[in-house]
């Protein structure tokens, strides 16, 4: 026969009561066969804490939201500053979903400029398409043509496999895409501030852990 054991700690002086509520009806409870300790509405809990969650359960939510405008005339990746955010998986085998919103335009002296995204993992860059020509490799791009600055938005979606519990930084980064020079990319704007019919935008990041 199993036995319950109470244990008092002697190092405490507080006295600590087991009460039944005011009930008419017979209660069973069963305690599981597994050290643990129990909650309460105060108690922290944090992914490493949910387990036993059905593949496809959404464990953390984590967003980074950019407001102001960041341009570049570079025709390699670079940072787009502010906008990136980190993650820490609980579970190497866990995927993390990367949903992404990213407003942009493009000036140029020349008769067409563009621009390129991609996303990073950490320093590693995320699946993009295959390169043709002169392209640029990415996941989205826009051209424009001289004088003409609509503000658009761009989506981005992908389930990664970071394989690891440490914290995993992922970004977006912008290419000016230079058709003979002159070209500038623009995230959440464009080059004519003094106008109203160009407008401008928000971009945004959001990772979720997902149960692999």
């Amino acid at each position: 026969m199993s036995k319950i054991t109470l244990e008092p700690n002697s190092l405490g002086s507080g006295t600590f009561t087991l009460s039944a509520p005011n009930s008419n009806n017979n209660r069973t409870f069963v305690i599981p066969d597994a050290d643990g300790e129990l909650l309460t509405t105060q108690s922290p809990i944090g992914p490493e804490q949910l387990t036993g969650l059905p593949t496809g359960a959404v464990i953390q939510v984590k967003q980074t939201q950019k407001i102001d405008v960041f341009s570049t005339s570079t025709n390699t990746y670079v940072n787009i500053t502010g906008l990136s955010v980190d993650i820490t998986p609980s579970s190497s085998l866990n995927k993390i979903l990367i949903i992404s919103t990213i407003t942009a335009s493009s000036t140029t002296n020349s008769d067409w400029g563009g621009f390129s995204f991609r996303f990073l993992r950490d320093s590693s860059p995320l699946p993009v398409g295959t390169q043709t020509g002169n392209w640029i490799e990415g996941i989205a791009g826009g051209l424009y043509r001289r004088n003409r600055h609509g503000v658009e938005s761009y989506s981005y979606q992908f389930i990664d496999s970071p394989n690891t519990t440490n914290t995993v930084s992922y970004r977006p980064q912008i290419a000016a895409n230079i058709y003979n020079g002159g070209t500038v990319a623009h995230v959440n704007g464009s080059a004519n501030e003094s106008t109203s019919y160009s407008g401008n935008g928000v971009s945004t990041i959001t990772v979720m852990e997902i149960v692999g």
